[in-house]
């Protein structure tokens, strides 16, 4: 395979299958590197507590957990994603598809946008406010919301303007 945006090298994902929100999710561009996320995995990585800020009930902290894995999933990272003020982003739709294989689409889609631009700076290859869309990840991020409320903009309110070229 040829060189690619990352510094000549390839740049992969790798997913605990057990687990949602974020939870365990890494970038890596070296096999050392991925050798050593499904090592700790393994034997369980401590997830710090954090703390967030809430309309309701003002800042509270949450609990630290563990990240425990045997079964991962390792996909290729896409290196020049499409952008939404430079921001990586994903959309949320709901279907059902029946027996009769018949499709039905629920009528509120939205896209998550992340809190920080995307960059594939050597640097930032590990902000998962830059790489990851999750709300459960995002909601921790210094500038969550500060572009869009809950960094989600309603399916019905995209323009195509949003979209950077590609």
């Amino acid at each position: 395979m040829g060189p690619t945006l990352f510094n000549g090298s390839n740049l992969w994902l790798l997913k605990p299958t057990e687990y949602n929100q974020g939870r365990g999710i890494n970038l890596f561009n070296k096999l050392s590197h991925l050798d050593y996320h499904i090592k700790s995995m393994q034997r369980g990585v401590e997830q710090p507590s954090r703390t967030i800020k809430t309309p309701q009930l003002g800042k509270i902290r949450t609990g630290s957990y563990i990240v425990r894995s045997h079964q991962f999933v390792i996909q290729k990272y896409v290196e020049k994603p499409l952008l939404i003020d430079d921001r990586k982003f994903d959309i949320r739709v709901w279907v059902l598809v029946d027996h009769e294989m018949n499709l039905y689409c629920f009528k509120e889609k939205y896209i998550r946008l992340s809190s920080e631009p995307f960059s594939l700076d050597e640097s930032k290859v590990t902000d998962k406010y830059i790489h990851l869309t999750n709300n459960a990840v995002q909601k921790y991020a210094k500038n969550y919301s500060k572009h869009e409320s809950g960094n989600i903009i309603a399916f019905s309110d995209l323009k195509v303007s949003y979209f950077n070229s590609f």
